[in-house]
């Protein structure tokens, strides 16, 4: 009888540790964690993928999201945190946040953001862009190609959007072909919940975006 106790035991703890592993998994992707695809920027003080880096060489698990064309999901974030990372050191007051969609080819890309109101000074370097269907009161501008930017890896372009109070700058694939569009689209309806926020401390990026085809 003990030791079918004992058995009985063994199996329920088994189990308890299998369907504890299942729900940490799904919170990790869900919560808002670096992006297990990419391997992306991760802001200072968000949870690192343990098997992105143990040097084992096993890529991390893919979270199971289907990026639809034309529509953003937002996967980490929105975050409050300190520091534009391509500005060297400072202590900027931010909202971060990451996007997942499909790329050109339809594999999954990444987009990163950084909002900002505190007074920055862009520079003259940093060249307009013409985008069809940018909201009234907004200006786009990117850094030259050539720049090398902290925390900004290789075949990544810097933009920023600006409006007359606040700047989003953006991390995407270089030659995103839906880059103006998702642009307009988050300065439509990002300034909209900034709009209707009850305060500062309330505002976030919209949890789906849709930016067309």
């Amino acid at each position: 009888m003990r030791r079918h106790s004992r058995t009985v035991s063994a199996l329920r703890l088994a189990f308890l540790a299998a369907l504890s592993a299942s729900l940490l998994g799904s919170c990790f992707v869900a919560g808002g964690g670096p992006n297990p695809w990419t391997g992306g920027s991760v802001a200072k003080g968000a949870a690192q993928d343990p098997a992105a880096s143990d040097g084992r060489g096993a890529p991390p698990a893919r979270p199971a999201i289907a990026a639809k064309a034309g529509t953003a999901l937002l996967i980490r974030g929105s975050a409050r945190e300190r520091g534009l990372p391509f500005l060297g050191q400072n202590a900027l007051e931010t909202l971060t946040g990451s996007y997942i969609l499909a790329g050109d080819d339809g594999a999954p890309a990444e987009i990163d953001l950084w909002h900002c109101a505190e007074p920055l000074i862009i520079p003259a370097a940093w060249s307009p862009r013409s985008c069809p269907g940018l909201p009234a009161g907004f200006v786009l501008r990117a850094a030259p190609p050539a720049a090398a930017l902290a925390g900004i890896p290789l075949g990544r372009a810097l933009w920023v959007l600006e409006a007359a109070s606040y700047r989003i700058f953006m991390s995407l694939p270089a030659e995103f072909g839906g880059a103006c569009r998702f642009a307009a689209a988050l300065g439509e309806r990002f300034e909209w919940f900034r709009r209707y926020a009850a305060a500062p401390s309330d505002l976030s990026f919209p949890a789906l975006l849709e930016y067309g085809p």
